[in-house]
């Protein structure tokens, strides 16, 4: 069980959603703190089993969206991305 693949999953999901939509940041990582806590006190994990599993998922979105950045793929959220409409400001 070590890491949490549940904590693992769900900021992997919030961190790509966070990066795409920066404002929905904050209750994005809420969402996921709690259903992390919720697995320690639940006791389904240890507390290392789910810091380890949030690292692991916050570490990989970052690593996958920065190589994708660099290569110049169109990301969600970017003016580049296909169907993406900006507003004049």
């Amino acid at each position: 069980s070590f890491p949490s693949g549940h904590s693992q999953a769900i900021w992997t999901v919030a961190t790509a959603l966070a990066l795409a939509a920066p404002r929905w940041r904050v209750p994005l990582f809420a969402a996921a703190a709690v259903i992390s806590l919720g697995r320690a006190v639940s006791t389904k994990h240890y507390a290392a089993d789910v810091l380890v599993g949030a690292f692991l998922g916050i570490a990989m979105t970052a690593f996958i969206w920065s190589r994708w950045a660099r290569r110049g793929w169109p990301l969600p959220g970017t003016a580049s991305a296909p169907g993406v409409v900006r507003a004049n400001s």
